[in-house]
């Protein structure tokens, strides 16, 4: 018999309130007593999950469902008459789909679990209290994109956000060793964190995870995140020069680099006393969703949205794609440990976290931009790419009929969830939903967390009218979240200010205002990358940019350089061995065998500004304006990227004739009206920044 995929189906209020997949942080720092029975909830689920079944074939055990992403390499459910499986959905339009019933399963399983260990985990007389936490508990996401509030004051544990406020950051959960749950008398006992990592006895080697050109990840007996691994690793090196300490440093997660990963998610923010303060992360996940033209209708087609598979002639609008900023975070959190590589980023519980905050912006997509997604869902397609594909192996019923595209789409609130910024029931009166307002609430939302540019324009002296007016009107509440750069709180009222350490809970859901209504302009320019995917027969690789001189050396940290801006990030491995027969994964072959190629943007204007504010020369050039002559004299000086693998061997640009990278500009027209999203004239092609140079697109190739 099948397992039913329905999701969690308790917790409904009467007026059609639902539960709600709430921000990691956000919730494990509540004080609010339910949502504390929760967190001792979670922790002893999670740790029951993550230990059971792993001497038998149990479909239900953590093992195997994380095992479904990858390794190792056996169907799910598991049937004896199959000689393999393995489920792919990455680089094809289903990839953002496919991953919905995956956390549905994934919560069913711990609301499963939760309930078990109930009656024999707590007093009879807090079960009551227990139930209803379970009942309307649902998996948290982690906002890898947010400005985090400080939503936890004192906080002497945290090793990494120390200073809230600075922009994304690691999840202070997955930091901790131990973390204290309730037990039968009430006191908190600590107990170990299974959200630190995933440990297997003896080592993941003995569970299917087999890797011929990275052996360390059989070695493992725990998940990693940035493991301290030597640069310039093989295969080769390991075996015969990394010392037996070393082998087992990180067979055991020791070295965690949790800086690292903040560090990466912040990009440049905080550097060098202050002065440089871009990171575009925020304004990729914005520019998703400000696609619009002036009717409020979306320029990006849904296939173009979810997955980054390029096509010939595409529009400019069209290069950035949920699945590539996804597969950057995937690196940013992993690195060279098990998040960064597809066939094991499953086994880290931080991988959930993610794909959850992955899903919340499909959902928030398909609210707001519905006719866009319905379009694709009406072509009726059941080919691999289709809407009607069926979403293998997540079954809808005991039966063992399979989900499609078309039967999880619009439908988180059937499945029992929400997410904070999607909540129709507020915009229901008297039996009648307001769609305008409700998409207008989402609009704010996502201006408030993710824009980046439209502040940083309000730097330049064009704009300083319109800086003056935005700052002097803002308020404490927005201050907490939004991305300002440090020039301009200069602007900002003293009393708001220094008002701005308020936690974003104690705050009203109409707390958030709209500054005086006013617009402002700016040149916007942008790299679009095209790349092949499997161009080094799947291993993963990074391309990183750089505004400046690049460092001499290979093993170079993108967080602490302060000339690097950007990565893209292929998040692939190798297509052999990974599936039914010795083939492979059939997906990821015919990508690699059809030379399939994928695109990515990069966000140059907040860097451009951030140069222009600070006044210094790079290379014998000091840039002054954002006049289209000027940046591409300045580009073409300036602008660079080097090819990596995840261990610092540079990879020759001679290698990967494939890639394809250019320069667009726009013009860019920013509105402090929260709910209307900054517009782009028609991108033009700056040719001259890149054709003639290793990797630089010239006239005809896109």
């Amino acid at each position: 018999m099948a397992y039913a995929i329905k999701g969690i189906q308790t917790g409904r209020g009467p007026k059609g309130e639902l539960s709600i997949r709430r921000e990691i942080d956000e919730w494990w720092f509540s004080p609010e007593p339910n949502d504390l029975n929760q967190r001792s909830l979670f922790i002893y689920a999670l740790n029951n999950f993550q230990k059971r079944g792993l001497d038998k074939n149990d479909d239900l055990s953590y093992l195997n469902i994380a095992g479904i992403h990858g390794y190792p390499l056996k169907p799910w459910p598991r049937n004896p008459e199959e000689s393999g499986g393995y489920y792919c959905a990455h680089g094809v339009v289903t990839f953002a789909t496919w991953h919905t019933p995956y956390m549905l399963l994934y919560e069913q399983r711990l609301y499963e679990e939760m309930r078990q260990l109930i009656p024999t985990t707590f007093a009879a007389e807090d079960q009551d209290d227990m139930i209803k936490a379970a009942d309307t508990w649902r998996l948290p996401f982690w906002d890898w994109a947010m400005k985090k509030p400080n939503w936890n004051p004192a906080n002497p544990d945290d090793p990494v956000n120390k200073t809230p406020g600075s922009g994304p950051n690691v999840p202070f959960i997955v930091t901790q060793e131990k973390v204290p749950v309730r037990t039968k008398t009430g006191t908190a006992v600590p107990v170990d964190n299974p959200m630190f990592h995933y440990a297997v006895p003896g080592n993941f080697g003995n569970y299917g995870v087999k890797a011929k050109n990275a052996p360390w990840y059989e070695a493992c007996r725990v998940t990693s995140r940035w493991p301290d691994l030597p640069g310039n690793l093989t295969a080769k090196i390991w075996n015969t020069d990394v010392t037996s300490a070393q082998k087992s440093s990180y067979s055991e997660g020791q070295n965690q680099d949790y800086k690292k990963i903040t560090k990466q998610l912040q990009g440049s923010v905080g550097r060098k006393g202050g002065k440089y303060y871009a990171n575009t992360l925020p304004e990729a996940v914005y520019r998703l969703f400000r696609s619009v033209d002036e009717q409020g209708n979306p320029v990006m087609p849904y296939n173009q949205f979810s997955t980054g598979s390029f096509k010939f002639g595409q529009q400019v609008e069209d290069y950035p794609s949920l699945e590539f900023i996804h597969n950057n975070i995937h690196n940013f959190s992993g690195g060279s440990g098990y998040l960064g590589d597809p066939s094991t980023a499953a086994f880290d519980p931080l991988f959930w976290l993610h794909h959850c905050n992955v899903d919340r912006l499909l959902a928030i997509w398909q609210d707001l931009f519905s006719s866009q997604t319905q379009k694709w869902l009406d072509t009726g397609a059941s080919d691999d790419n289709g809407p009607e594909a069926k979403l293998s192996p997540f079954s809808t019923d005991e039966k063992g009929n399979l989900f499609t595209s078309v039967t999880c789409s619009f439908k988180h609130q059937e499945f029992g969830y929400t997410y904070p910024e999607l909540k129709k029931w507020l915009f229901t009166k008297d039996g009648k939903f307001d769609e305008t307002a409700y998409r207008n609430s989402i609009r704010k939302e996502i201006e408030r967390l993710y824009s980046t540019t439209p502040k940083a324009a309000l730097l330049l002296k064009s704009n300083k009218k319109a800086a003056q007016q935005q700052m002097a009107a803002m308020t404490t509440e927005n201050l907490l979240v939004e991305n300002f750069p440090p020039a301009l709180l200069n602007m900002v009222p003293k009393p708001v200010l220094d008002s701005a350490q308020v936690p974003l809970a104690t705050l009203s859901e109409d707390a958030f205002g709209d500054p005086a209504p006013a617009s402002w302009q700016s040149n916007d320019y942008v790299v679009n990358v095209v790349y092949e995917r499997f161009a080094l027969g799947g291993r993963p690789y990074s391309i990183t940019f750089f505004l400046g001189d690049v460092p001499g050396n290979s093993a170079y940290d993108f967080a602490d350089d302060l000339n690097a801006i950007a990565r893209v990030y292929n998040f692939s491995s190798e297509v052999e061995g990974r599936g039914v027969d010795e083939s492979g994964c059939a997906n990821c072959k015919q990508q690699q065998d059809e030379h399939a190629l994928f695109s990515g943007q990069v966000i140059l204007t907040d860097y451009l500004i951030e140069r222009i504010t600070i006044g210094e020369a790079q290379r014998g050039l000091t840039l002054t304006s954002l006049d289209q002559d000027e940046v591409v004299d300045y580009l073409k000086t300036n602008l660079h990227w080097r090819i990596t693998d995840v261990y610092d061997n540079i990879v020759p640009k001679e290698s990967m004739p494939s890639l394809k990278i250019s320069v667009a500009t726009a013009r860019g027209t920013h509105f402090s009206e929260a709910s209307k999203p900054s517009q782009y004239s028609a991108y033009t092609m700056l040719w001259d920044a890149t054709q003639g140079r290793l990797g630089g697109a010239a006239p005809g190739d896109l």
